[in-house]
């Protein structure tokens, strides 16, 4: 099964890391802040398996706005 995470931000993402800890898949990003305030979509791709998803953008858990299953 693919999913599909997308983020929508003015600062730059960069997804830095993927790790599987205790059946949870932890995706780690980067964002820098950037003096343009245009609005941009980021999407990644990924198969997760059976793990749970967790995201953390600079060290910190970021939940999602929206979780729809197609």
């Amino acid at each position: 099964m693919n999913a599909y995470i997308i983020f929508q931000s003015t600062e730059t993402l960069t997804l830095t890391e993927f790790e599987v800890i205790d059946n949870i898949l932890n995706i780690k990003f980067n964002s820098e802040n950037q003096e343009n305030t245009e609005l941009k979509q980021y999407v990644f791709k990924m198969n997760p398996g059976n793990v749970k998803v967790k995201v953390l953008i600079n060290g910190e858990f970021t939940s999602f706005d929206n979780i729809i299953d197609l």
